[in-house]
């Protein structure tokens, strides 16, 4: 389902596996009402699922982002911690 989602895709329901989103939109512009269409509740699963499948890709980017920054500040403290070592070690060599 991620990859509908990833592709910006309309996820198939019950009786169109087989069929590509433009082929069901095709046919569901033409006329044809296709399977779970009038179903209040399964549109609202639908809708549902495809809003998770859109966090869970958010969450994953937002954890790649968090990470990269916390990479930065970890080498960022690396880097001051042996800046103030050298000077400490210049002050005690005087």
């Amino acid at each position: 389902m991620a990859a509908y989602a990833a592709r910006g895709e309309r996820i198939p329901r019950r009786g169109e596996i087989g069929l590509s989103s433009g082929e069901i939109a095709e046919y569901e512009k033409v006329g044809y009402v296709m399977s779970g269409s009038r179903h209040k509740a399964m549109e609202a699963t639908r809708l549902r699922k495809e809003n998770q499948i859109l966090t869970a890709e958010e969450k994953r980017l937002l954890s790649g982002v968090s990470m990269e920054n916390k990479k930065k500040k970890k080498k960022q403290s690396w880097n001051n911690s042996e800046v103030l070592s050298k000077i400490k070690t210049c002050e005690v060599n005087r």
